[in-house]
């Protein structure tokens, strides 16, 4: 299950009943161990179906910035494979406590939990690993007003940093030649793929619900 992004507060189930049915989702996910990753947004409900909490992060956290990888993050067979300080896009007002038994694996300047993993096939994520060059163009002039948010990087520095970092690639451990052009054209596919889900997204009425027959729960579509 990937559990993407959305412009909503992960506690904002009074204005989008469908929070609450994600959030059973995902713990009837974790109780089947089943692969969770959870991007933003997604991040946050999974740590909320572990029990914790979401509040306001000091700062808003818009643009382009480096994380900086914890022992626990450069000992991970996922997020060794890239470098101690890799730079990626966030967009966020609010962070996660980090669930029991989980390891925080990196931090921000702006962000102290960055992402956490709770075992070998669940991952939380306060950014955003999948955005493209249009992606964020996309998300930050729909948004004009967030981009003046105390912590927010100015349009121009967005543009000139995404050409340079859009789609950063972190490949398994393992993986020979990670910097290889047949490896980044994986990395930029995997892109490709997660854009087009969140694109559909963009074209959907934020909310609707639609049954999820394999798991026996509802769940939200048309995330953002």
């Amino acid at each position: 299950i990937i559990s993407l992004g959305g412009p909503m507060s992960s506690n904002d189930e009074r204005e989008n009943p469908w929070i609450g049915s994600e959030i059973r989702l995902l713990q009837e996910a974790l109780r089947r161990k089943l692969p969770i990753l959870g991007i933003c947004l997604g991040g946050q409900l999974l740590a909320r179906a572990l029990g914790k909490r979401v509040f306001t992060n000091p700062v808003a956290e818009v643009g382009w910035f480096p994380l900086d990888l914890t022992a626990a993050g450069r000992g991970d067979r996922i997020f060794s494979a890239a470098s101690k300080t890799p730079t990626v896009y966030h967009f966020h007002f609010e962070t996660f406590e980090i669930p029991d038994g989980a390891g925080c694996l990196a931090r921000s300047e702006g962000c102290e939990r960055q992402a956490y993993k709770v075992d070998d096939r669940t991952y939380g994520l306060q950014f955003h690993p999948e955005v493209s060059f249009q992606t964020m163009q996309r998300w930050a002039l729909s948004a004009p007003a967030k981009l003046s948010a105390p912590g927010a990087q100015h349009l121009a520095c967005q543009r000139q940093q995404g050409g340079r970092c859009a789609g950063y690639v972190i490949a398994p451990r393992g993986i020979s030649g990670a910097d290889s052009p047949a490896i980044r054209a994986v990395g930029f596919e995997l892109v490709r793929v997660v854009n087009a889900i969140l694109a559909v997204g963009e074209s959907c009425q934020t909310g609707v619900v639609e049954p999820v027959h394999a798991i026996g729960v509802e769940v939200g579509s048309g995330i953002q």
